[in-house]
């Protein structure tokens, strides 16, 4: 553009000023770039930051099925046990491991060549109704020398190793904590007298 005003014969305090405008669209457009890429950097970051500590919890949980559990810790079609509680004892300690819980299920003969597991009530009906109902992870046990037929390891709900440990199944509680439950039933002592008591002098519930 400034060649052709020189060409047209323009003077020069008009070129001068063409070439100032220039220079500062230049500029801003330096700036505003340097903006744009600050700006992209931080949203980067910020992402980056919500996003790590998850991809870390991923990453272990990874880590933990793939490092810490042998192959001979893996349920697999063809594994042979020699009593029932053998087979239950491998599949809770998988399961712990994982981070879900297990529910044994007796088959029940309903036709002559057709088993099947029946409920007297239905998951859906029960009172703590089940958010991992028609999990089709399971391992089948055949009777007499307790071999698995059948192994399904995908769940249709999410599994945290971190959190295994707070579900009913594998919930424990030491001989003291029995105790102290076990003495404030005699004396009378409710849960909810001591929540009640924790509320009013302003004891952490947590």
């Amino acid at each position: 553009m400034l060649n052709k005003l020189e060409n047209r014969g323009s003077n020069s305090e008009a070129l001068e000023k063409v070439k100032a405008a220039v220079s500062h669209l230049h500029t801003r457009y330096i700036a505003d770039m340097q903006a744009l890429d600050s700006t992209v950097s931080e949203i980067s970051r910020l992402r980056d930051q919500q996003l790590y500590p998850r991809l870390v919890q991923l990453v272990d949980s990874c880590l933990l099925h793939q490092t810490f559990l042998d192959e001979s810790d893996v349920p697999k079609v063809g594994m042979c046990f020699g009593i029932l509680d053998d087979a239950n004892q491998f599949y809770q300690n998988y399961a712990m491991r994982i981070g879900f819980v297990t529910k044994i299920m007796f088959t029940q003969r309903v036709t002559k060549d057709t088993e099947k597991h029946k409920s007297r009530v239905s998951p859906i009906e029960k009172i703590n109704p089940k958010t991992n109902y028609n999990c089709p992870a399971r391992i089948s046990i055949r009777r007499g020398f307790w071999v698995i037929s059948n192994v399904c390891l995908d769940h249709s709900h999410p599994c945290d190793p971190e959190m295994a440990k707070l579900l009913t199944r594998n919930r424990e509680m030491s001989m003291h904590m029995c105790r102290v439950i076990e003495r404030n039933d005699e004396a009378g002592v409710r849960p909810r007298h001591i929540k009640c008591w924790q509320v009013k002098r302003g004891i952490s519930l947590r």
